[in-house]
């Protein structure tokens, strides 16, 4: 039997729905790559102890929260952008994803190497790049 007018419209809203989800969700991941990529690989996020890289969070619909200033005896790690990546995979339609830095002197690194404008400023390209990857994998 054929499907009604409503039907097929329902379908085609909740294909575009998740194909919506999937490029927001590719898109905020490649931020976060560009955002946390150091200035030692080609990026502008300035890394010594690594505590402003790894202050790094996400939230939906709040504000990220985490230990603003550096633990005494802190030691140097890498990133571990697993807890961001879940959040990021959480994303629904009409969600506010927030990133951002937790340590107390990230406003002032910010203000010295524009590592979270820079990345902002190439957030068009992002959604276009995650677009894409998301219409060829739908094909």
């Amino acid at each position: 039997m054929a499907k009604s007018l409503g039907q097929q419209l329902a379908e085609i809203t909740r294909k575009y729905e998740i194909m919506l989800e999937a490029t927001a969700k590719e898109a905020a991941q490649n931020l976060t790559n560009d955002v946390q990529t150091s200035r030692s690989r080609g990026g502008n996020l300035p890394v010594d102890l690594g505590f402003l890289a790894n202050s790094f969070s996400a939230s939906l619909n709040s504000v990220p929260s985490g230990d603003s200033e550096k633990p005494q005896g802190y030691v140097a790690k890498n990133w571990n952008d697993a807890p961001v990546a879940l959040v990021i995979n959480r994303i629904k339609i009409g969600d506010r994803l927030v990133l951002g830095y937790t340590a107390n002197y990230a406003p002032y690194m910010e203000a010295r190497y524009a590592f979270a404008r820079s990345a902002a400023q190439n957030w068009r390209q992002h959604v276009n790049k995650a677009a894409r990857k998301v219409r060829e994998a739908t094909r």
